[in-house]
């Protein structure tokens, strides 16, 4: 009832044709990632890929600057590179 007011109330929220093969993929992809981590917490060392699931707002930014171009600070820069190291500080056993 909420989406529908929403709708309702905010005519421009309503969907559009050409969103639907975006939303299909977002989807699909949501449930391959799913899916993916419980084979990974299954088979794979769990303490990588909890490090590496917990890290999904780092993607988000790293999106954001290539898709909508938008600007990283510097500490931003510096918090990826630093996620980037930690991963592989892991992995490799450190």
């Amino acid at each position: 009832m909420i989406v529908a007011g929403a709708l309702l109330a905010h005519p421009r929220l309503r969907r559009r044709e050409l969103d639907a093969p975006w939303l299909a993929t977002i989807g699909a992809l949501d449930v391959l990632g799913r899916g993916l981590f419980a084979v990974a917490t299954t088979f794979g060392r769990v303490s990588l890929v909890a490090v590496a699931a917990s890290l999904y707002p780092a993607v988000t930014v790293i999106l954001a600057s290539r898709v909508v171009h938008e600007r990283l600070g510097p500490s931003q820069r510096g918090g990826v590179a630093l996620m980037l190291i930690g991963i592989a500080a892991i992995a490799a056993g450190g």
